[in-house]
């Protein structure tokens, strides 16, 4: 079907539970895909992972697991690469979820990282300081 538009990025545990972030194929649109999305999310939960999250590029990420869904929005920025995005979306997302147990927190987490990223030049590393204004800037809404 059409689960395989989507390609499994990584799995991780997170506080004794596994978590799955799936990204889009290089090169596919997003349009209806959030609706899509949402519904991979769902699924992936009901097949035992803990958290699934749906990195949708620049239209957000979507975040489930057990009784709550989150959406965030991505952020208006110039994209100077996007060479490491998805690690750093990982590492956000285990950063948050290391100060709390709260899924929009860690998705906020995850995408202000990736944002901050995206505007390093070249292979640089980001800094804090681009991270905690991107964070402050990012808005989670449950679903």
């Amino acid at each position: 079907g059409n689960i395989d538009k989507f390609s499994t990025v990584t799995c991780f545990g997170v506080a004794g539970a596994t978590a799955v972030i799936v990204g889009k194929r290089i090169g596919e649109g997003a349009g209806k895909d959030e609706v899509y999305s949402l519904g991979c999310c769902l699924l992936t939960v009901s097949l035992g992972v803990g958290v699934a999250v749906v990195s949708m590029g620049a239209q957000g990420a979507l975040a489930a697991r057990a009784q709550e869904a989150v959406f965030v929005p991505s952020l208006p920025l110039t994209v100077r690469t996007t060479v490491g995005a998805g690690d750093a979306m990982v590492a956000g997302l285990l950063y948050g979820f290391s100060q709390r147990d709260d899924l929009a927190w860690a998705l906020r987490c995850g995408t202000a990282s990736a944002a901050a990223r995206c505007v390093c030049e070249g292979e640089g590393y980001l800094c804090a300081r681009t991270f905690e204004s991107m964070l402050e800037k990012t808005k989670a809404v449950r679903i």
